[in-house]
């Protein structure tokens, strides 16, 4: 059996149960980063999504519930922490910030959100 964790989604007014996501699909979900193409990085994230919880893109999921599946994911799968970097538009100076998921987390749960947004039937 494999290893399953639990996603509260807002929108849905439930919980559901996950599966983890392979090695393999989160590499493949990196490089369509670089690839800069819109629609196979989106198609990528919904991918994913639908292999942790098959059915429930059909459910019409919120721009939230879709995010925190992914949040969820890469905080348990891959690192609970998100480094960033970035620069300073006044200074120039780069940065970097470590952001914990489980933050981002709790403060999307307490969003109520119910529009639907689409990119090319994704």
């Amino acid at each position: 059996m494999a290893f399953k964790y639990g996603i509260k989604l807002p929108g849905k007014n439930r919980k559901i149960w996950v599966k983890e996501i392979t090695s393999k699909l989160y590499r493949d979900l990196v490089k369509s980063l670089y690839n800069n193409d819109t629609t196979e990085f989106l198609q990528h994230l919904s991918y994913i999504i639908e292999y942790v919880y098959p059915g429930i893109i059909q459910e019409d999921l919120n721009v939230v519930d879709k995010v925190l599946i992914l949040l969820h994911t890469r905080g348990i799968c891959i690192n609970p922490d998100l480094k960033l970097k970035a620069k300073c538009p006044q200074t120039s100076k780069e940065f970097e910030c470590t952001v914990r998921i489980e933050d981002l987390i709790s403060r999307l749960e307490s969003i109520n959100y119910t529009r639907v947004v689409s990119h090319e039937n994704i």
